[in-house]
């Protein structure tokens, strides 16, 4: 699937229930951005991006590559995003 714009990729994961994880790629790419000098420049768009995904996130946990994650997981993971919302 070719995609060129943020809308039709936001739209896309949501068809595919992927806005979750769509949205922690997004965030992970804007905390690369802000630690880069070089690409900087782009982290206002990463962080609209994030903002606009943000409705559409859905409320259950899920992990990006593990289907069954360990409790010890899942709470550092729920550490992390409340940590991540913050910075937002």
């Amino acid at each position: 699937v070719k995609l060129t714009t943020r809308s039709g990729l936001g739209a896309d994961a949501r068809l595919r229930d992927l806005q979750n994880r769509l949205g922690f790629t997004v965030a992970l790419a804007r905390q690369a951005t802000e630690r880069n000098a070089d690409i900087r420049s782009r982290v206002d768009a990463l962080t609209r991006f994030e903002e606009a995904l943000e409705p559409s996130r859905l409320a259950r946990e899920e992990t990006f590559g593990q289907p069954h994650a360990s409790e010890r997981l899942r709470a550092w993971l729920r550490e992390e995003l409340l940590l991540l919302r913050s910075s937002i």
